[in-house]
């Protein structure tokens, strides 16, 4: 897949890079005071833990390819490339919808012990991947001619479903 960025240039990399360095320090000093404290380990600091882990997860697979387009121009990626960044981004975004509801829950009933938090974590990243593995799956199984372009540093379902030479009749009724 190749994508068109016209005139962009290094300079806009730039407040990229920083941002990019900054959400990755600021999400990875989170987890490692929330894992370290041991006062820490209740409920609403292990659901902040959660949201930093998933934004470290998120912002990992979206922005290193747009500082690559930015500052290398990298305009090239692979098929399964683009899939597994559209997976991790689409699970993680869904998971961090369901800790803020888990957050607002817990915030005005107060019922959630340590163990209950654990068992919600995993079971609301199942739902989440359940949710959205469909979508890779009914991109990959789509044929592609050797050249295609998206205009995105992004990678969504349906940009890269009408890449495709085949039917998408089955990916728009799924969405």
């Amino acid at each position: 897949m190749h994508q068109q960025f016209g005139g962009l240039s290094l300079s806009i990399s730039i407040p990229f890079c920083i941002t990019y360095i900054i959400a990755v320090f600021r999400n990875t000093v989170i987890v490692f005071i929330i894992k370290t404290e041991e006062c820490l380990h209740r409920p609403m600091f292990i659901f902040l833990c959660m949201l930093s882990g998933a934004d470290l997860i998120i912002i990992n697979s979206v922005l290193p390819k747009a500082l690559g387009i930015f500052c290398f121009s990298s305009r090239d990626i692979h098929l399964n490339s683009c899939l597994i960044q559209m997976c991790k981004a689409h699970v993680f975004t869904f998971f961090e919808s369901e800790v803020l509801s888990l957050m607002a829950l817990d915030r005005y009933v107060a019922i959630l012990s340590n163990q209950r938090t654990g068992k919600l974590r995993l079971a609301y990243l199942f739902k989440s991947a359940l949710y959205f593995d469909p979508y890779t799956y009914l991109v990959k199984r789509l044929s592609y001619s050797e050249s295609n372009t998206i205009a995105h540093t992004y990678y969504e379902h349906m940009p890269v479903a009408k890449l495709s030479c085949s039917d998408i009749a089955f990916n728009n009724i799924y969405c």
